[in-house]
């Protein structure tokens, strides 16, 4: 027995605020087809907000993308990560929206030099992030 779920209707501003997302990431998603949209007039798109929750949250990591990158963290990865967290808390007045906006700049700096690392293993001036070996 299915069982059919009414849609939940928003408008992409609506959407976007939702997720905490900008509206051109929900017009893309929908460009995608990683949401269900419908229109109202040949203009106005509509965003089922059922179908964001349905699944994993586009743009969040689904649950075995998360088990699969912490799973290949060893200790001396979760020391550092620690040590950058300490050295980041006390200026966050102890704010977790501030600690996370800091330690999103932090990922993101992180994932530049992930992905050049990867892509150009031997490029000087970063840090290679991809071992082939950990015990290197």
């Amino acid at each position: 027995m299915s069982v059919d779920i009414e849609p939940r209707w928003a408008t992409v501003a609506e959407a976007a605020a939702e997720f905490g997302v900008g509206a051109s990431t929900v017009r893309r998603w929908a460009a995608e087809d990683r949401v269900r949209t419908g229109r109202v007039g040949p203009r106005r798109l509509r965003v089922d907000l059922r179908s964001l929750t349905a699944g994993a949250t586009p743009g969040l990591p689904t649950p075995q993308q998360l088990v699969t990158a912490l799973a290949s963290l060893d200790d001396a990865d979760v020391e550092a990560i620690a040590r950058v967290a300490r050295k980041i808390l006390p200026a966050t007045d102890d704010s977790a929206l501030v600690f996370s906006h800091i330690w999103q700049a932090i990922g993101g700096v992180a994932r530049v030099q992930a992905k050049a690392a990867i892509a150009s293993p031997d490029s000087p001036g970063v840090t290679n992030l991809h071992r082939s070996n950990p015990t290197e």
